[in-house]
């Protein structure tokens, strides 16, 4: 089964946005080209949501998860590059972190709603890692919800697909520029009040390498199962194991749990 992807108009810019990072604003110049083959079958060609999937050998449907595999080849693209998809947020500096449900993208929705304005990425920050910090250069511009979680009247343009509203950024809260991350952020949120914990360089380290591989997002089932995108990242996690620990010996962490509120606030409290 071979895919070759290239850029048509997309019917749902929101979704694309909130799997593919950067996709719709590039972190290079360099043209993008991705491909996944494997197996033989009968020729095709497809448009799924507005991006043309060339099947020179492949299945007679695409898989339904098109965004997914979109977002796992542009993971192994920028890891090529030098450039990690790291499942957090990252605003004003700040990189929100946590797995899914944990409260990242709702302390962002309140962060913004509060005032920032500089939102490198959404759910997936595209991070260089060096031996003297981290840099977000680009990552996601959608922000996704459970619609049971909606509380944000401020953001427009929804657009609900299963359980989830996609939103939008509003116009001029998106960072233009490479942003140095100033601080990481384990969020935790709770009904207690906000508490803050310091971690070392080594335990920040620890708990951030998972969230910087992202390995939950990187191989997808396709055709049904009968076929599987898989790449080799070993080399990347290996420089990845030797350069974060450095970086963060730069780069204060924190584990933050409370409030969406009071946790928000905290955060923003916190200048340069």
């Amino acid at each position: 089964m071979s895919y070759q992807v290239t850029t048509a108009q997309a019917t749902s810019q929101l979704l694309l946005d909130a799997y593919a990072p950067s996709l719709c604003q590039p972190v290079d110049e360099a043209p993008l080209r991705l491909s996944v083959a494997a197996g033989s079958a009968p020729a095709l060609n497809q448009t799924v949501d507005g991006w043309q999937f060339t099947h020179t050998e492949g299945e007679t449907t695409f898989p339904q998860d098109a965004y997914h595999l979109l977002g796992a080849m542009l993971r192994t693209h920028y890891l090529i590059r030098g450039l990690y998809s790291t499942h957090a947020a990252c605003v004003d500096g700040h990189l929100l972190v946590g797995h899914s449900g944990a409260g990242k993208t709702s302390t962002l929705v309140e962060m913004l709603n509060a005032g920032a304005q500089q939102i490198v990425a959404t759910n997936k920050t595209l991070l260089a890692v060096t031996a003297d910090g981290l840099t977000a250069c680009g990552g996601t511009s959608t922000i996704t919800l459970e619609a049971a979680d909606l509380h944000t009247p401020q953001l427009q343009g929804a657009e609900h697909y299963g359980n989830r509203v996609a939103f939008a950024l509003p116009a001029g809260a998106r960072a233009t520029a490479p942003q140095a991350v100033r601080a990481v952020w384990f969020i935790r949120l709770t009904d207690a009040p906000v508490t803050v914990q310091p971690l070392s360089p080594l335990s920040s380290a620890h708990r951030l390498y998972p969230f910087v591989m992202d390995r939950v997002n990187a191989d997808v089932l396709l055709a049904g199962g009968a076929h599987l995108y898989h790449t080799d990242d070993t080399a990347a996690a290996a420089r990845l194991a030797t350069l974060l620990p450095q970086a963060l010996r730069h780069v204060p962490a924190y584990i933050i749990s409370g409030t969406r509120q009071a946790v928000a606030a905290h955060i923003r409290s916190i200048t340069p």
